[in-house]
């Protein structure tokens, strides 16, 4: 069963899980509230929340020592998405922010093309603008302008075979492999080095978009 996320949006008054407000909550409420959290816990949660700021969303919840797994599940409501944290220093490196600071699109794109076993990314808006492009290729501009029809004609045929929703879509052309990833208001296209794909590469991928869409939404 998920938790109720009653005021995720409010910066003002946090995060509210279960009815309980996990930015304001006394260690004894979390105690309380969540099965499976135990005192001591509970502390570290409220040391974190008081050293480091306020928790943003869920997944802010991970900076706390031991709340991964099932600890984080029972917390949230949510599965535990273990590959989007696999990166996270990588990731944090590639944003270049800290805090509720915004991103810088081109450093990010700069950056991630640096990275061995990429060519370079596209990013693009909610209505189709281009943010920032470092793949140069003669391609690079009709793949910007074609990406967000091509994820949406495709998960529109995915949802009328009553599959689910895509996130992530990866193909793989005659020249590289392609992976898609939608995050907030953004479409991150990553260009793969077609020796050295890998799904931990795609993982990477997904992490960095969704890392990248939730800053670009606040």
């Amino acid at each position: 069963m998920e938790a109720a996320i009653e005021d995720a949006s409010s910066r003002e008054h946090g995060l509210v899980l279960y009815g309980l407000d996990i930015n304001r909550a006394a260690a004894e409420e979390m105690v309380q509230r969540f099965n499976g959290v135990g005192r001591k816990l509970a502390e570290k949660i409220v040391a974190n929340r008081t050293e480091f700021g306020l928790f943003k969303d869920v997944y802010d919840l991970a900076r706390v020592p031991n709340v991964k797994g099932k600890v984080f599940q029972r917390i949230t409501g949510m599965v535990w998405p273990a590959q989007l944290f696999r990166h996270r220093e990588l990731v944090s490196k590639l944003i270049g922010v800290v805090g509720d600071e915004i991103p810088d699109v081109r450093g990010v794109a700069q950056r991630f093309k640096e990275l061995e076993g990429f060519l370079g990314c596209i990013m693009i808006d909610q209505d189709g603008l281009v943010l920032s492009k470092t793949w140069e290729h003669p391609s690079s501009e009709a793949l910007g302008a074609f990406a967000p029809q091509m994820f949406k004609k495709l998960s529109r045929y995915v949802k009328q075979l009553k599959m689910g929703n895509i996130k992530t879509l990866t193909f793989f052309t005659d020249e590289t492999p392609i992976t898609l990833v939608t995050s907030g208001a953004i479409l991150f296209v990553a260009l793969h080095k077609p020796t050295r794909f890998s799904k931990r590469q795609v993982e990477l991928v997904q992490a960095l978009a969704t890392e990248l869409g939730r800053k670009l939404d606040r």
